[in-house]
């Protein structure tokens, strides 16, 4: 079983890749930083991993990518579209060059990775796409402006997808985590005065990735991590009442004049 796994050198991306070793699967990992890559599948030891670096904003750069990967382990059975970056700020201070780049990472690469992988699945009748989208793109919040709509657009694609592509045996698996320990969590709460999460759970990486296995394994439609979070989903209008009352707005990264963005990694 051959796994293409974006965004796999640190957080839900590295917690995802050790937990689908653990089940023998061929791993491709693909992510800009080749020396984190290499120590993620040195963790993976025992099943077969190809590493693969890869800037995703480089959108000309999927298809080699893909042919690659098919050379290493042959035909992709599970894609997931992990990769993701965030840029946290105030709106009119971000520079649209980052905001175009986190588009192409969040919105374009993995659509481009599904056109190109879904054909072929199609034709086999039988293959699994899991798409990482975020809490914020049904619950959008200050500060986040380009992030919201990014991941809102991925989860929407996905959860269209499902149904459409359910006659050929393909699952498409729609992931929502919320606040999760990852270090471009970390970063994000750094551009906050006071703490944005206001005491609400805060999810772990690795027991999301095996919610993740357990729905690919379970053919589930989508994932809320932490479960409390399913809130904004049943109830929107009140998830969207307390965030826009509540919610802080980033810190002003304003100098000299100049409005600067901070992009994430």
């Amino acid at each position: 079983m051959h796994v293409l796994l974006t965004g796999a050198s640190s957080g839900i991306g590295e917690s995802l890749a050790i937990e689908m070793a653990k089940l023998g699967f061929d791993l491709t990992l693909v992510a800009r930083r080749k020396e984190k890559l290499e120590a993620v599948a040195a963790k993976c030891a025992g099943v077969k991993t190809f590493i693969y670096t890869q800037d995703l904003s480089d959108l000309d750069g999927i298809d080699a990518l893909l042919e690659k990967a098919r050379e290493a382990h042959g035909p992709i059975d599970i894609l997931v579209n992990n990769a993701g970056v965030q840029i946290v700020g105030r709106t009119e201070e971000i520079d649209f060059d980052d905001a175009q780049w986190l588009l192409n990472i969040d919105v374009l690469a993995p659509f481009k990775l599904t056109s190109r992988v879904l054909p072929e699945m199609i034709a086999r009748k039988t293959g699994t796409i899991v798409d990482i989208a975020s809490l914020a793109g049904l619950c959008p919040v200050p500060g986040m402006y380009y992030y919201n709509a990014a991941k809102a657009a991925l989860g929407a694609a996905s959860e269209s997808l499902r149904p459409e592509v359910k006659r050929h045996n393909i699952h498409v698996l729609t992931v929502y985590p919320g606040p999760v320990k990852t270090p471009m969590a970390d970063r994000a709460l750094d551009h906050y005065e006071k703490d944005p999460l206001m005491g609400m759970p805060v999810g772990d990486s690795v027991k999301l990735a095996k919610l993740i296995l357990k729905g690919i394994r379970k053919k589930r439609a989508r994932i809320i991590y932490p479960f409390f979070y399913s809130l904004s989903r049943w109830f929107p209008i009140v998830a969207r009442w307390i965030v826009d009352f509540v919610s802080p707005i980033p810190e002003s990264k304003k100098a000299d004049g100049a409005a600067k963005s901070e992009p994430g990694v």
